[in-house]
Protein backbone atom coordinates (compact mmCIF):
# COMPACT_ATOMS: atom_id res chain seq x y z
CA UNK A 1 0.00 0.00 0.00
CA UNK A 2 1.20 3.61 -0.99
CA UNK A 3 2.32 5.98 1.85
CA UNK A 4 -1.13 8.47 0.99
CA UNK A 5 -2.97 6.00 0.87
CA UNK A 6 -2.07 4.56 4.25
CA UNK A 7 -2.30 8.36 5.26
CA UNK A 8 -5.79 8.93 4.30
CA UNK A 9 -6.88 5.64 5.50
CA UNK A 10 -5.74 6.75 9.21
CA UNK A 11 -6.47 10.20 8.51
CA UNK A 12 -9.31 10.19 11.65
CA UNK A 13 -6.62 8.44 13.90
CA UNK A 14 -3.83 10.89 13.04
CA UNK A 15 -6.14 14.05 13.77
CA UNK A 16 -7.35 12.35 17.02
CA UNK A 17 -3.99 11.96 18.34
CA UNK A 18 -2.92 15.03 17.38
CA UNK A 19 -6.05 16.96 19.32
CA UNK A 20 -5.19 14.40 22.55
CA UNK A 21 -1.58 16.06 22.05
CA UNK A 22 -2.72 19.14 21.84
CA UNK A 23 -5.49 19.21 24.96
CA UNK A 24 -2.29 17.89 27.31
CA UNK A 25 0.05 20.87 26.31
CA UNK A 26 -2.93 23.70 26.60
CA UNK A 27 -2.69 25.59 29.88
CA UNK A 28 -4.71 28.96 28.42
CA UNK A 29 -8.29 30.54 29.60
CA UNK A 30 -11.47 27.94 29.63
CA UNK A 31 -14.57 28.51 28.45
CA UNK A 32 -17.63 26.15 28.59
CA UNK A 33 -20.42 25.43 26.53
CA UNK A 34 -22.60 22.62 28.30
CA UNK A 35 -20.56 19.64 28.02
CA UNK A 36 -17.37 20.89 26.27
CA UNK A 37 -14.79 23.11 27.11
CA UNK A 38 -13.04 25.57 24.81
CA UNK A 39 -9.94 26.37 25.29
CA UNK A 40 -7.77 29.25 24.80
CA UNK A 41 -4.00 29.95 24.85
CA UNK A 42 -1.89 32.39 23.00
CA UNK A 43 -0.29 31.03 19.86
CA UNK A 44 1.68 33.10 17.70
CA UNK A 45 -0.87 34.56 15.24
CA UNK A 46 0.34 32.65 12.31
CA UNK A 47 -0.27 29.41 14.38
CA UNK A 48 -4.09 30.11 14.43
CA UNK A 49 -4.81 32.05 11.21
CA UNK A 50 -5.84 30.76 7.59
CA UNK A 51 -5.83 32.88 4.36
CA UNK A 52 -7.74 30.39 1.52
CA UNK A 53 -9.72 31.34 -1.30
CA UNK A 54 -12.71 28.72 -1.38
CA UNK A 55 -12.79 25.55 -3.94
CA UNK A 56 -15.51 24.33 -3.03
CA UNK A 57 -15.80 20.35 -5.28
CA UNK A 58 -11.67 20.21 -4.91
CA UNK A 59 -10.93 17.06 -2.60
CA UNK A 60 -8.13 18.72 -1.47
CA UNK A 61 -9.90 22.17 -0.25
CA UNK A 62 -12.76 19.74 1.42
CA UNK A 63 -10.48 17.14 3.01
CA UNK A 64 -7.71 19.54 4.28
CA UNK A 65 -9.96 23.05 4.64
CA UNK A 66 -13.46 22.63 4.83
CA UNK A 67 -15.34 24.60 7.64
CA UNK A 68 -16.58 27.83 7.01
CA UNK A 69 -15.72 29.84 3.33
CA UNK A 70 -17.94 33.03 1.94
CA UNK A 71 -16.90 33.91 -1.32
CA UNK A 72 -20.00 35.63 -2.92
CA UNK A 73 -19.88 38.96 -4.49
CA UNK A 74 -23.29 40.68 -4.27
CA UNK A 75 -25.27 41.39 -7.39
CA UNK A 76 -27.28 44.72 -7.71
CA UNK A 77 -31.01 44.55 -8.96
CA UNK A 78 -31.21 45.88 -12.50
CA UNK A 79 -32.15 49.74 -10.94
CA UNK A 80 -29.25 49.39 -8.99
CA UNK A 81 -26.66 48.99 -11.94
CA UNK A 82 -25.90 51.90 -12.96
CA UNK A 83 -25.84 53.84 -8.87
CA UNK A 84 -22.80 54.97 -7.53
CA UNK A 85 -22.76 53.11 -3.42
CA UNK A 86 -20.12 54.46 -1.31
CA UNK A 87 -19.51 54.15 1.93
CA UNK A 88 -18.92 55.89 5.03
CA UNK A 89 -18.75 55.62 9.12
CA UNK A 90 -19.80 58.40 11.46
CA UNK A 91 -21.18 58.31 15.34
CA UNK A 92 -20.70 54.86 15.72
CA UNK A 93 -23.16 54.38 12.37
CA UNK A 94 -22.74 52.76 9.03
CA UNK A 95 -23.81 54.64 6.27
CA UNK A 96 -24.38 53.33 2.78
CA UNK A 97 -24.89 56.11 0.04
CA UNK A 98 -26.83 54.35 -3.39
CA UNK A 99 -27.23 57.44 -5.75
CA UNK A 100 -29.09 60.25 -3.81
CA UNK A 101 -30.37 57.94 -0.96
CA UNK A 102 -28.45 57.39 2.13
CA UNK A 103 -28.92 53.75 4.25
CA UNK A 104 -28.06 53.84 8.07
CA UNK A 105 -28.37 49.44 8.48
CA UNK A 106 -28.03 48.41 11.84
CA UNK A 107 -24.93 46.18 11.77
CA UNK A 108 -23.27 46.91 15.44
CA UNK A 109 -19.35 47.63 15.23
CA UNK A 110 -18.12 44.49 17.12
CA UNK A 111 -19.41 42.78 13.66
CA UNK A 112 -18.56 45.64 11.04
CA UNK A 113 -14.86 45.80 11.41
CA UNK A 114 -14.27 42.10 10.82
CA UNK A 115 -16.61 41.65 8.39
CA UNK A 116 -14.94 44.65 6.66
CA UNK A 117 -11.26 43.45 7.46
CA UNK A 118 -12.29 39.80 6.14
CA UNK A 119 -14.13 41.67 2.73
CA UNK A 120 -11.45 43.22 2.09
CA UNK A 121 -8.78 40.38 1.92
CA UNK A 122 -9.24 38.89 -1.26
CA UNK A 123 -9.85 35.27 0.77
CA UNK A 124 -12.68 33.35 1.54
CA UNK A 125 -12.29 30.87 4.81
CA UNK A 126 -13.52 31.67 7.71
CA UNK A 127 -13.10 29.01 9.67
CA UNK A 128 -11.63 25.48 9.71
CA UNK A 129 -11.49 22.91 12.92
CA UNK A 130 -8.78 20.92 10.80
CA UNK A 131 -6.17 23.35 9.26
CA UNK A 132 -4.63 23.34 5.87
CA UNK A 133 -1.57 21.50 6.46
CA UNK A 134 -2.63 18.26 8.63
CA UNK A 135 -0.72 16.31 6.50
CA UNK A 136 2.40 17.62 7.50
CA UNK A 137 1.87 15.94 10.46
CA UNK A 138 2.22 18.83 12.94
CA UNK A 139 -0.08 19.69 16.36
CA UNK A 140 -2.88 22.38 14.54
CA UNK A 141 -5.25 24.88 16.37
CA UNK A 142 -8.51 25.81 15.02
CA UNK A 143 -8.04 28.28 12.27
CA UNK A 144 -9.54 31.46 11.66
CA UNK A 145 -9.28 34.25 8.71
CA UNK A 146 -7.06 36.76 10.68
CA UNK A 147 -10.34 38.99 11.13
CA UNK A 148 -11.87 36.86 13.19
CA UNK A 149 -9.26 36.02 15.42
CA UNK A 150 -9.79 36.80 19.11
CA UNK A 151 -13.73 38.41 18.52
CA UNK A 152 -17.04 37.62 18.91
CA UNK A 153 -17.46 37.10 15.06
CA UNK A 154 -14.42 34.70 15.40
CA UNK A 155 -16.39 32.67 18.60
CA UNK A 156 -19.86 32.48 16.88
CA UNK A 157 -18.27 31.08 13.71
CA UNK A 158 -16.45 28.47 15.81
CA UNK A 159 -20.06 27.65 17.55
CA UNK A 160 -21.90 27.58 13.71
CA UNK A 161 -19.07 24.95 12.79
CA UNK A 162 -20.32 22.72 15.17
CA UNK A 163 -24.01 23.49 15.64
CA UNK A 164 -25.24 20.58 13.82
CA UNK A 165 -27.57 18.70 16.34
CA UNK A 166 -26.12 15.06 16.32
CA UNK A 167 -28.16 12.17 14.23
CA UNK A 168 -30.42 9.73 15.51
CA UNK A 169 -27.90 6.60 15.81
CA UNK A 170 -30.54 4.20 15.42
CA UNK A 171 -31.88 5.25 12.78
CA UNK A 172 -28.82 6.03 10.82
CA UNK A 173 -27.33 2.36 11.57
CA UNK A 174 -30.47 0.76 10.42
CA UNK A 175 -30.66 2.00 6.86
CA UNK A 176 -27.15 2.24 6.52
CA UNK A 177 -26.67 -1.84 6.81
CA UNK A 178 -29.83 -2.78 5.32
CA UNK A 179 -28.60 -0.65 1.95
CA UNK A 180 -24.48 -2.15 2.30
CA UNK A 181 -25.87 -5.47 2.52
CA UNK A 182 -27.95 -5.61 0.28
CA UNK A 183 -26.33 -3.27 -2.43
CA UNK A 184 -23.14 -5.68 -2.22
CA UNK A 185 -25.45 -8.57 -2.77
CA UNK A 186 -26.93 -6.85 -5.96
CA UNK A 187 -22.78 -6.13 -6.63
CA UNK A 188 -21.97 -9.93 -6.84
CA UNK A 189 -24.77 -11.04 -8.42
CA UNK A 190 -24.36 -9.14 -11.35
CA UNK A 191 -20.42 -10.01 -11.04
CA UNK A 192 -22.27 -13.98 -12.15
CA UNK A 193 -21.79 -15.12 -8.43
CA UNK A 194 -24.55 -17.89 -7.39
CA UNK A 195 -27.20 -17.40 -4.28
CA UNK A 196 -24.71 -20.13 -2.67
CA UNK A 197 -21.05 -18.66 -3.94
CA UNK A 198 -22.66 -15.33 -1.72
CA UNK A 199 -23.72 -16.98 1.20
CA UNK A 200 -20.56 -19.07 1.50
CA UNK A 201 -18.65 -15.70 0.89
CA UNK A 202 -20.37 -14.01 3.90
CA UNK A 203 -20.02 -16.75 6.25
CA UNK A 204 -16.50 -17.19 5.60
CA UNK A 205 -16.02 -13.48 6.56
CA UNK A 206 -18.70 -13.62 9.16
CA UNK A 207 -16.59 -16.68 11.00
CA UNK A 208 -13.18 -14.69 10.69
CA UNK A 209 -14.92 -12.29 13.13
CA UNK A 210 -15.91 -14.93 15.71
CA UNK A 211 -19.73 -15.46 14.09
CA UNK A 212 -20.98 -19.65 14.67
CA UNK A 213 -24.05 -21.20 13.15
CA UNK A 214 -23.82 -19.02 10.21
CA UNK A 215 -26.84 -20.50 7.83
CA UNK A 216 -28.18 -19.55 4.39
CA UNK A 217 -31.35 -18.14 6.44
CA UNK A 218 -29.84 -16.64 9.02
CA UNK A 219 -26.29 -14.79 7.10
CA UNK A 220 -27.75 -11.27 6.65
CA UNK A 221 -29.16 -11.02 9.95
CA UNK A 222 -25.70 -12.13 11.76
CA UNK A 223 -23.92 -9.59 9.14
CA UNK A 224 -26.07 -6.83 10.12
CA UNK A 225 -25.95 -8.14 14.05
CA UNK A 226 -21.71 -8.25 13.82
CA UNK A 227 -21.99 -4.81 11.93
CA UNK A 228 -24.25 -3.43 14.76
CA UNK A 229 -21.83 -4.13 17.34
CA UNK A 230 -18.88 -3.00 15.90
CA UNK A 231 -20.81 0.32 15.20
CA UNK A 232 -22.19 1.00 18.59
CA UNK A 233 -18.46 1.73 19.41
CA UNK A 234 -18.26 4.67 17.31
CA UNK A 235 -21.73 6.18 17.19
CA UNK A 236 -23.33 8.32 19.75
CA UNK A 237 -25.27 6.71 22.60
CA UNK A 238 -27.47 10.11 23.20
CA UNK A 239 -29.64 12.13 20.35
CA UNK A 240 -28.44 15.34 21.81
CA UNK A 241 -25.37 17.76 21.17
CA UNK A 242 -24.60 19.19 24.43
CA UNK A 243 -27.04 21.91 23.98
CA UNK A 244 -25.48 23.52 21.58
CA UNK A 245 -28.34 25.99 21.50
CA UNK A 246 -26.54 27.73 24.36
CA UNK A 247 -23.89 30.50 24.22
CA UNK A 248 -20.55 30.32 25.89
CA UNK A 249 -19.52 31.02 29.61
CA UNK A 250 -16.86 32.51 31.31
CA UNK A 251 -16.98 32.51 35.06
CA UNK A 252 -20.59 31.43 34.96
CA UNK A 253 -21.57 34.14 33.00
CA UNK A 254 -22.66 34.00 29.15
CA UNK A 255 -20.41 35.73 26.36
CA UNK A 256 -22.56 37.95 24.17
CA UNK A 257 -22.80 41.51 23.37
CA UNK A 258 -25.48 44.25 24.24
CA UNK A 259 -27.29 43.40 20.76
CA UNK A 260 -27.36 39.87 21.30
CA UNK A 261 -29.57 40.20 24.73
CA UNK A 262 -32.68 39.20 23.06
CA UNK A 263 -30.44 35.83 21.67
CA UNK A 264 -29.85 34.77 25.42
CA UNK A 265 -31.51 31.13 26.26
CA UNK A 266 -34.28 31.06 28.43
CA UNK A 267 -37.16 28.48 27.47
CA UNK A 268 -35.62 25.52 26.41
CA UNK A 269 -38.68 22.98 26.38
CA UNK A 270 -39.37 24.27 22.85
CA UNK A 271 -35.42 23.95 21.70
CA UNK A 272 -35.44 20.11 22.33
CA UNK A 273 -38.37 19.93 20.57
CA UNK A 274 -36.48 21.68 17.39
CA UNK A 275 -33.27 19.75 18.03
CA UNK A 276 -35.14 16.39 17.67
CA UNK A 277 -36.62 17.52 14.42
CA UNK A 278 -32.93 18.57 13.02
CA UNK A 279 -31.55 15.49 14.02
CA UNK A 280 -34.06 13.44 12.34
CA UNK A 281 -33.11 15.48 9.01
CA UNK A 282 -29.59 15.21 9.68
CA UNK A 283 -30.06 11.45 10.24
CA UNK A 284 -31.76 11.74 6.64
CA UNK A 285 -28.86 13.27 5.25
CA UNK A 286 -26.18 11.38 6.84
CA UNK A 287 -27.74 8.09 5.55
CA UNK A 288 -27.42 9.69 2.08
CA UNK A 289 -23.66 10.33 2.97
CA UNK A 290 -22.90 6.76 3.71
CA UNK A 291 -24.65 5.67 1.12
CA UNK A 292 -22.33 7.50 -1.14
CA UNK A 293 -19.85 6.09 0.54
CA UNK A 294 -20.46 2.26 0.02
CA UNK A 295 -21.22 2.60 -4.40
CA UNK A 296 -17.76 4.64 -4.06
CA UNK A 297 -16.23 1.60 -2.44
CA UNK A 298 -18.30 -0.83 -4.25
CA UNK A 299 -16.90 0.56 -7.18
CA UNK A 300 -13.37 -0.07 -6.57
CA UNK A 301 -13.33 -3.45 -7.05
CA UNK A 302 -16.45 -5.17 -8.01
CA UNK A 303 -15.89 -8.41 -8.38
CA UNK A 304 -14.52 -8.31 -5.05
CA UNK A 305 -17.74 -7.00 -3.24
CA UNK A 306 -18.25 -8.49 -0.59
CA UNK A 307 -14.42 -8.54 0.73
CA UNK A 308 -14.45 -4.65 0.13
CA UNK A 309 -17.55 -4.25 2.64
CA UNK A 310 -15.01 -5.02 5.21
CA UNK A 311 -12.77 -2.20 4.08
CA UNK A 312 -16.06 0.15 3.69
CA UNK A 313 -16.24 -1.16 7.51
CA UNK A 314 -12.80 0.37 8.37
CA UNK A 315 -13.03 3.84 6.04
CA UNK A 316 -16.51 4.29 7.69
CA UNK A 317 -15.24 4.22 11.56
CA UNK A 318 -12.42 6.85 10.13
CA UNK A 319 -15.42 8.90 9.32
CA UNK A 320 -17.78 8.16 11.97
CA UNK A 321 -17.62 12.35 12.80
CA UNK A 322 -20.23 14.43 11.19
CA UNK A 323 -18.21 17.13 11.22
CA UNK A 324 -16.37 15.67 8.21
CA UNK A 325 -19.22 15.64 6.11
CA UNK A 326 -20.55 19.36 5.52
CA UNK A 327 -19.15 22.83 5.07
CA UNK A 328 -20.77 26.01 5.70
CA UNK A 329 -20.92 28.28 2.49
CA UNK A 330 -22.54 30.40 0.08
CA UNK A 331 -21.32 29.04 -2.48
CA UNK A 332 -23.60 28.81 -5.35
CA UNK A 333 -25.56 30.81 -3.64
CA UNK A 334 -26.04 33.99 -5.19
CA UNK A 335 -26.41 37.71 -3.39
CA UNK A 336 -28.24 39.92 -3.96
CA UNK A 337 -29.41 43.70 -3.23
CA UNK A 338 -32.19 46.03 -3.84
CA UNK A 339 -34.45 48.87 -2.79
CA UNK A 340 -37.55 48.08 -1.16
CA UNK A 341 -39.80 50.51 0.63
CA UNK A 342 -36.96 52.56 1.18
CA UNK A 343 -34.62 49.88 2.72
CA UNK A 344 -31.74 48.76 1.56
CA UNK A 345 -32.00 44.71 1.43
CA UNK A 346 -29.17 42.34 0.65
CA UNK A 347 -30.86 38.82 -0.24
CA UNK A 348 -28.20 35.90 1.24
CA UNK A 349 -28.44 32.38 1.50
CA UNK A 350 -25.41 30.72 3.71
CA UNK A 351 -26.09 27.00 3.92
CA UNK A 352 -24.64 23.83 4.90
CA UNK A 353 -23.37 22.13 1.99
CA UNK A 354 -22.70 18.38 2.59
CA UNK A 355 -20.50 15.94 0.43
CA UNK A 356 -18.94 12.57 0.46
CA UNK A 357 -15.36 12.67 0.03
CA UNK A 358 -13.83 9.25 -2.12
CA UNK A 359 -10.18 9.05 -0.51
CA UNK A 360 -8.91 6.39 -3.02
CA UNK A 361 -10.33 8.34 -5.90
CA UNK A 362 -9.86 11.57 -4.35
CA UNK A 363 -13.10 12.82 -5.63
CA UNK A 364 -16.04 14.85 -3.74
CA UNK A 365 -19.33 13.68 -3.96
CA UNK A 366 -21.63 17.32 -3.37
CA UNK A 367 -24.73 15.95 -2.11
CA UNK A 368 -27.14 19.41 -3.27
CA UNK A 369 -30.21 17.66 -2.97
CA UNK A 370 -29.67 16.73 0.15
CA UNK A 371 -28.48 19.67 1.62
CA UNK A 372 -31.71 21.81 -0.07
CA UNK A 373 -33.81 19.34 2.17
CA UNK A 374 -31.40 20.15 5.32
CA UNK A 375 -31.61 24.06 4.47
CA UNK A 376 -35.40 24.34 4.30
CA UNK A 377 -34.90 23.86 8.23
CA UNK A 378 -32.89 26.90 8.33
CA UNK A 379 -35.67 29.15 10.21
CA UNK A 380 -35.46 26.04 12.82
CA UNK A 381 -31.58 26.29 12.78
CA UNK A 382 -32.01 30.01 13.49
CA UNK A 383 -34.83 29.23 16.27
CA UNK A 384 -32.45 26.73 17.47
CA UNK A 385 -29.53 29.58 18.48
CA UNK A 386 -30.37 32.74 16.84
CA UNK A 387 -27.11 34.74 17.99
CA UNK A 388 -24.99 32.26 16.15
CA UNK A 389 -27.06 31.70 12.73
CA UNK A 390 -27.22 35.69 12.80
CA UNK A 391 -23.95 36.45 13.08
CA UNK A 392 -23.51 34.08 9.83
CA UNK A 393 -26.50 35.68 8.14
CA UNK A 394 -24.34 38.74 8.61
CA UNK A 395 -20.71 37.55 7.39
CA UNK A 396 -22.66 36.21 4.28
CA UNK A 397 -24.33 39.26 3.51
CA UNK A 398 -22.20 41.53 4.03
CA UNK A 399 -19.01 40.60 3.05
CA UNK A 400 -20.81 39.68 -0.50
CA UNK A 401 -21.83 43.71 -0.54
CA UNK A 402 -18.19 44.83 0.71
CA UNK A 403 -17.11 42.90 -2.02
CA UNK A 404 -19.18 44.89 -4.85
CA UNK A 405 -18.22 47.92 -3.49
CA UNK A 406 -14.51 47.57 -3.49
CA UNK A 407 -14.49 45.96 -7.29
CA UNK A 408 -17.04 49.22 -7.87
CA UNK A 409 -15.82 52.30 -6.49
CA UNK A 410 -12.08 51.39 -4.77
CA UNK A 411 -11.92 55.02 -3.52
CA UNK A 412 -14.55 55.28 -1.35
CA UNK A 413 -13.57 51.59 -0.38
CA UNK A 414 -10.38 52.52 0.57
CA UNK A 415 -10.99 55.65 2.81
CA UNK A 416 -13.41 53.43 4.51
CA UNK A 417 -11.35 50.69 5.53
CA UNK A 418 -9.28 53.18 7.09
CA UNK A 419 -12.09 53.94 9.66
CA UNK A 420 -12.48 50.02 9.78
CA UNK A 421 -8.51 50.02 11.09
CA UNK A 422 -9.01 51.84 14.04
CA UNK A 423 -12.83 50.39 14.64
CA UNK A 424 -10.86 47.17 14.80
CA UNK A 425 -8.73 48.02 17.70
CA UNK A 426 -11.88 49.09 19.45
CA UNK A 427 -14.18 46.11 19.41
CA UNK A 428 -14.14 43.82 22.53
CA UNK A 429 -11.01 41.09 22.72
CA UNK A 430 -12.74 37.67 23.39
CA UNK A 431 -10.16 34.72 22.70
CA UNK A 432 -10.90 32.40 20.34
CA UNK A 433 -10.98 28.37 21.07
CA UNK A 434 -8.20 27.13 19.59
CA UNK A 435 -9.42 23.51 20.82
CA UNK A 436 -12.46 22.14 22.77
CA UNK A 437 -12.72 18.54 25.42
CA UNK A 438 -15.66 17.32 26.65
CA UNK A 439 -15.57 17.98 30.40
CA UNK A 440 -16.80 16.75 33.81
CA UNK A 441 -20.80 17.42 32.94
CA UNK A 442 -20.59 15.22 30.00
CA UNK A 443 -22.35 11.77 29.99
CA UNK A 444 -20.44 10.61 26.71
Amino acid sequence: MNTKKLFLRNRFWIILLTVLFCIQNITGQIYKLDYFDLICDELPLNARTISKKADIGSYIYHFQVGGISFEQTARPSTELINKKISLDYIDNKLIIHIGNQKFYPELPAWQLAPIAEFSDSGTHSAFTLYGNNIDAGMNIPFLYHPAFIDNLVGLRLFQADILLPRYNPKKVLKEILAFSIESTIDQSRKNGQSENDIYLSFKSLLESFGTENVTMNNYKESYINLLSQLFENFMPVENNLAGMWNLPKKDNEYIYEKSETKFLPRDKSNLIQIEKELSDEASNVLIEIFKKYTRNYLKQSPENAIQNLTEFINQIFQNSEFQNFYILTDWNRPVTFYIRDNQLQIDSNPWYLFSALDPIAQKVDLLTEASELYNKKWSLLKAYNPAVITVVENVAKWSAFFRYVKQNNPESWNKFMDKMNILKDHIPFIPTPIDYKLNEQSTH
